[in-house]
């Protein structure tokens, strides 16, 4: 009777192993791959643009600079580069590498331009309740070197137009550092 018994219990446990198999390593990573819906929110920012960024340097009115860009999706649609270039007085060239990535479900950035020798990053989600992709990051402060954290917030005005805005948390306040609005 126990061997009965020890046989079924075999079985059973043989039974449950086999339904709960994990999948196909390669065919999950291959799944993973693929872009998504939310590779669509990043393809908005496709083709030509006219820019303007504005940074505040302190109170008072901004420094300005207008320009081009354009966005392409590059690596079968996983990651949008936009790529721009302003005149005047915050005269620059940058160019932005915009993603999504599902391990994590966060949007991504990567931006590197000629206001320095450094990079950013920055990621984060989609916050419904400012109808906004709310990116966050933080970097080495020179000359001290202390911490400083720093959010984007990208929202969509209209259907021809997209604002970036940048802040940076001092003193434990949110401040507006620069924005960059992309208009058709």
């Amino acid at each position: 009777m126990k061997r009965i018994i020890v046989g079924l219990l075999l079985i059973a446990v043989s039974a449950v192993a086999q339904e709960k198999a994990p999948p196909d390593p390669m065919a999950y990573y291959i799944e993973m791959a693929k872009p998504v819906a939310e590779h669509e929110r990043i393809a908005e920012l496709s083709g030509p643009w006219n820019v303007t960024t504005k940074l505040w340097f302190g109170p008072g009115e901004p420094t300005t600079g207008t320009g081009t860009g354009s966005g392409k999706m590059i690596l079968g649609g996983r990651f949008l580069q936009f790529t721009a270039e302003t005149k005047g007085a915050l005269a620059s060239e940058s160019v932005t590498i915009y993603g999504f990535d599902r391990r994590t479900s966060d949007y991504t950035l990567v931006g590197y331009d000629t206001l320095g020798t450094y990079y950013i990053t920055a990621a984060g989600k989609y916050d419904e309740s400012q109808k906004a992709v709310v990116l966050r990051g933080s970097y080495a402060q020179p000359p001290s070197m202390t911490q400083t954290n720093y959010h984007f917030v990208w929202t969509k005005p209209s259907e021809k137009e997209h604002l970036m805005t940048l802040y940076f948390t001092m003193d434990g306040k949110d401040v507006r550092v620069a924005e960059t609005r992309f208009t058709r």
